[in-house]
């Protein structure tokens, strides 16, 4: 979208964490590195981080690279917390064009803190993509917690009658987004590689179609860089 939005595309990653992610016991750039160093770019880049020790890892990698606080900058706090957000929110281009990445390490990621970021600015434009840890929040069943995750309790009723926990989480979860004017919450199921168990979904919501279309385009593409034959 470089040339639609030549200047004014913003990136917002909430647990953003340290820069760094770890693999086999080796280290590699994470999702706030590959972000900031990425072309055509974002104009600028939005980090909320609640750990002290991991905010400064990432402010120091950030500025490593030559990427000074006037284009990314890490906000210290609460990533569900609207006053954190909505500081954020005003370092990114206004209008403009954002991409937020929402990656909990666990059942934390509140819907609340969803609404409130596609709600809040009429001119800023935002797409999600969000890690939805549905394997956690069957393993680790916490009435409290999946309905802060969702933003609603009708899940519980389907489940009681027999529905897969599963499906009624990612049906909910598309619902809730369609009830914000989104077209659709789109979902991709990660899966282990040692035994195929079910760990994470990815899921990608956008209110236009062009967004969408980007999203599935993108999925047909393995992280290897081979296409999909299906």
């Amino acid at each position: 979208m470089a040339n639609l939005w030549p200047n004014n595309r913003g990136y917002l990653e909430l647990f953003a964490g340290s820069g760094l992610a770890l693999l086999d016991d080796k280290e590699f750039d994470g999702c706030p590195l590959i972000a900031a160093l990425c072309e055509p770019g974002f104009t600028r880049l939005a980090f909320v981080e609640f750990n002290p020790t991991l905010y400064m890892a990432l402010e120091e990698r950030l500025l490593a690279r030559g990427i000074g606080p006037d284009r990314a900058r890490v906000f210290l706090g609460d990533a569900n917390d609207p006053d954190v957000l909505a500081e954020a929110l005003a370092f990114l281009p206004a209008p403009g064009l954002i991409f937020a990445f929402v990656d909990p390490e666990d059942i934390n990621g509140r819907w609340d803190a969803i609404r409130f970021l596609a709600s809040s600015r009429r001119d800023q434009h935002i797409d999600f993509l969000i890690n939805l840890p549905i394997g956690s929040m069957k393993r680790n069943y916490s009435a409290k917690g999946i309905t802060a995750v969702l933003g609603t309790d009708s899940w519980q009723e389907r489940v009681r009658a027999g529905e897969p926990l599963g499906l009624v989480m990612r049906e909910i979860y598309a619902q809730q987004f369609r009830s914000l004017g989104f077209r659709v919450a789109e979902h991709e199921e990660i899966r282990a590689v040692a035994n195929n168990a079910p760990l994470y979904d990815l899921v990608f919501a956008s209110r236009s179609a062009r967004g969408l279309d980007f999203w599935r385009k993108a999925m047909t593409i393995e992280p290897s860089g081979q296409r999909r034959l299906f």
